[in-house]
């Protein structure tokens, strides 16, 4: 708690190592506003069109966000808010319970988040010893030109109508016919190590029952 009671605000800055602390009396205010990630058929909902690139052998679609102006550009990503939805019981007090946490990445990790997908119709046993189905990453410098927002995926996106003043795309994964939950989550680096928060954890979760992201990105802006 501040000086003033406010809650205190994370701060984003270069030398900090990855924490998780609790969403709950934290406000942040983001230039850019977060992509947004939900279950189901997989809902992304951002800000920018995405356009598309080649992609993997794993995921051979690859959605860019390259329709930003140069004081506006997606760099590394900052935070994963995420929403855990824990199905308990049947005969418990309360049959679902939710736990929120932030989790804040120092820009030089060029954090991912990993995701793998299960099919719920019919019913797959969720396997994890694969490649993830999507993997998000922000921009950051390199040799050549400045990447930005990408979202590499096992099959493409497609874009669906919203209407909403700060994220007005909505695109979903294109299997209508079918309906997947997100079955295993990761934060790694570039690589595919999973990050560790301040105390030592890993930065994933599997096998609960839903999972709700906003992920936020360092940027530029004047």
């Amino acid at each position: 708690m501040s000086s003033n009671g406010e809650p205190e605000r994370p701060e984003r800055h270069e030398g900090c190592e990855a924490n998780r602390v609790h969403a709950r009396g934290i406000s942040i205010t983001e230039h850019i506003p977060p992509v947004g990630i939900t279950g189901g058929s997989l809902q992304i909902e951002v800000k920018d069109e995405l356009f598309r690139q080649q992609g993997t052998a794993s995921r051979p679609h690859n959605r860019v966000a390259t329709n930003i102006g140069d004081h506006e550009q997606y760099l590394a990503i900052f935070r994963v808010w995420v929403i855990t939805e824990v199905v308990r019981q049947i005969g418990q007090a309360f049959p679902a319970r939710f736990t929120d946490y932030f989790y804040l990445l120092p820009r030089h990790l060029n954090a991912q988040l990993r995701l793998w997908l299960q099919r719920l119709n019919p019913d797959e046993p969720l396997n994890t010893n694969r490649e993830p189905d999507v993997i998000i990453r922000g921009g950051f410098e390199i040799s050549g030109p400045r990447q930005t927002l990408s979202i590499e995926i096992d099959q493409d996106l497609e874009l669906r109508p919203r209407h909403s003043p700060t994220r007005p795309k909505k695109y979903t994964r294109g299997v209508p016919d079918r309906e997947f939950r997100i079955g295993k989550w990761a934060i790694t680096d570039p690589v595919g190590n999973v990050i560790q928060d301040q105390h030592g954890n890993n930065m994933e979760a599997q096998g609960d029952d839903n999972y709700i992201f906003q992920v936020a990105f360092y940027d530029i802006h004047p």
